[in-house]
């Protein structure tokens, strides 16, 4: 009896560690509850068109140089314009009524120059970091545009963000070999970690034909010490942490974006934008709200969404960007700046002294930010 009795004991032991290691482990499970009290829910969840959503503030026309179509653009702390354009392959920053200030920097091959900017950004200490794609090189100028220094990349990325000393690349140009993102130490000039390996789907698209994939887009956020990644060919959101470790996945969905047919075999003579009927070209994070764009492919459209930082989606109708502002290329928005005003581009006939071919700036105010 006393066997039994001990036995029975050790047994109820053993069940109460099972049953506080199970519940110690479904709470570092738990989903996080992203709080929405800035947000109109409502209005999100209603509205069926884009005036709906956004009330337009300022239409600026940029003067001073042609341009042509804007990379990138990006509000600096003094409410300039920063814009890596396609015409001069420049960083040149305008006021915010659209005047040309200077540039950044120069094309060419020496100290200072570069080919091919991608990206852009600004430090606290407001000094000016522009990513060169083909000479894979991160050059660093103060905010009059001196000259500063230069960080040398081990492989070609487009897209970046900076949190304190961690600098995150990131390519959307996947190869399956090597991870697409890889973080530096600014300070000590020195690469720190590689993260984001491949996800599955870009791994079967690729692994035959070494195909790069490309779209301007973009691709990288940082936001409450977490990074956010995007592709183009995947209507999904990756998380990291800033050591790099992959948190989660966020799967988004959408009755206008269509994914891949793994039924197609790719063909080197063929573009692989052909393949696909829908790209993944923007996101943009605020008030813990995911705002998504993407392309409809064969029929020239941008569509917005709108999900919580758990993934949920909050508007029922997914939101055509006007066709007369936007085309394929075009991410929106642009920019968020720190009062939540957004900010996108358009190629429309502007009433420039330069050119009448210089893009408009829009300025909106968000109505479902309350």
């Amino acid at each position: 009896m006393k066997k039994i009795f001990f036995l029975v004991v050790i047994a109820f032991v053993v069940i109460g560690i099972i049953i506080l290691l199970n519940n110690l482990y479904q709470k570092d499970e738990v989903i996080v509850e992203y709080s929405l009290a800035e947000i109109k829910t409502n209005l999100l969840s209603d509205a069926e068109k884009f005036e709906d959503l956004f009330e337009l503030e300022k239409k600026i026309a940029l003067d001073g140089i042609p341009i042509g179509n804007i990379i990138k653009l990006k509000i600096l702390p003094n409410g300039d314009f920063g814009i890596i354009d396609g015409a001069t392959k420049q960083l040149n920053i305008f006021d915010a009524n659209g005047k040309y200030l200077r540039t950044i920097g120069a094309i060419g091959n020496g100290p200072g120059e570069y080919v091919h900017p991608t990206d852009f950004l600004v430090d606290d200490s407001v000094n000016f970091y522009i990513l060169d794609l083909w000479q894979m090189r991160i050059l660093r100028y103060d905010f009059s545009g001196n000259y500063q220094s230069k960080i040398i990349l081990e492989k070609h990325v487009e897209h970046m963000c900076l949190s304190g000393e961690k600098l995150f690349l990131y390519s959307t140009m996947s190869m399956i070999d090597h991870p697409n993102g890889y973080c530096i130490d600014v300070e000590k000039n020195k690469k720190e970690f590689e993260f984001a390996e491949p996800s599955d789907l870009l791994k079967l698209l690729i692994k035959n034909d070494n195909i790069t994939l490309l779209l301007n887009s973009n691709s990288i956020e940082l936001f409450n010490s977490n990074i956010y990644l995007i592709h183009p060919y995947q209507y999904a959101i990756r998380e990291f942490n800033e050591d790099g470790k992959l948190k989660r996945t966020i799967f988004l969905s959408s009755r206008f974006f269509s994914p891949y047919d793994a039924t197609k075999q790719f063909n080197q003579s063929i573009r692989p934008e052909d393949y696909f009927k829908s790209a993944m070209n923007g996101l943009k994070i605020t008030k813990n709200v995911f705002i998504t764009s993407f392309v409809n492919i064969p029929e020239n459209k941008v569509y917005l969404d709108f999900f919580s930082l758990s993934g949920s989606k909050l508007n029922r109708n997914t939101i055509e960007l006007p066709p007369s502002k936007f085309d394929r290329n075009t991410y929106f928005p642009a920019w968020i700046d720190s009062m939540n005003s957004f900010y996108c581009w358009s190629l429309e006939e502007a009433e420039s002294n330069v050119t009448k071919f210089n893009p408009y700036i829009y300025k909106y105010k968000p109505l479902f930010i309350k």
